[in-house]
């Protein structure tokens, strides 16, 4: 989630309220609460992070009247259908900023930051919003059950009786094996390409033939594949790449 205001004070007030919310009503498992704060103009390291990973973040809390976060809007759109954006403001009169707003589809306008209530409101629908959009698999980790979003998985690998689920941003040890967890994925997105692998088609950035493996992208770790399967796990991959307009 990531928060833009040009009043700081706002900012850290929108913050604490939105943890809360989440907290409060359970709905942090449908959003991550990596709560990025800007103040002014959303820093090169934001776009660049955008670039890397358009999904890293889900929800946008976004001034509507700072022109650098109407720009943040039109970058996030271009990169992400399916994020959700709420804009903030106190002003709905602005015939221009209306106009300039709904061009990026939002889900919701806050007109009050300071009544709770009505950043509830739209947070469920944020929430509700990033369900649908984002499905995901619900695991043990550490004796608890964890929601782990299916596009976040880069890719998971068979450790005897258990599994490694190496996701963007951790890799979480659940104690099943692979053969049982590949079940639950859907087989559309989910390649089993080894005895101890199973990659996620969506984040394969690359394949290398002289070594006979997938290279998935943000971590950029390379994934081998069975030679024995592998004539089928190439068709498989190709095929998937056509479904998707990657030729």
């Amino acid at each position: 989630m990531v928060i833009c205001h040009r009043n700081l004070s706002n900012v850290e007030i929108v913050a604490d309220t939105v943890e809360e919310i989440l907290k409060k009503q359970h709905l942090e498992s449908y959003s991550k609460i990596e709560v990025s704060k800007y103040v002014h103009s959303p820093s090169y390291w934001l776009f660049k992070a955008l670039d890397k990973d358009p999904y890293r973040f889900d929800i946008f809390l976004l001034d509507a009247y700072d022109p650098a976060f109407v720009e943040l809007a039109d970058k996030v759109r271009s990169c992400n259908a399916r994020a959700s954006i709420i804009f903030m403001t106190d002003h709905i009169d602005d015939e221009r900023m209306n106009r300039d707003m709904f061009r990026f589809r939002p889900t919701a306008l806050v007109v009050d930051i300071n009544r709770p209530g009505h950043l509830a409101e739209a947070l469920h629908f944020c929430c509700e919003e990033q369900r649908l959009a984002n499905p995901f698999i619900t695991l043990k980790v550490n004796r608890q059950d964890r929601n782990i979003l299916l596009h976040d998985i880069l890719y998971i690998r068979n450790d005897a009786h258990s599994s490694t689920i190496a996701t963007v941003t951790e890799d979480l040890r659940v104690n099943r094996p692979l053969s049982q967890i590949i079940r639950e994925l859907p087989d559309k997105m989910f390649l089993r390409c080894h005895v101890s692998y199973c990659v996620n088609m969506s984040r394969v950035k690359a394949y290398r033939a002289e070594l006979n493996s997938f290279v998935v992208d943000v971590r950029l770790s390379s994934i081998p594949i069975s030679r024995q399967y592998s004539r089928a796990v190439l068709d498989r991959y190709r095929d998937y790449r056509k479904s998707v307009g990657l030729g």
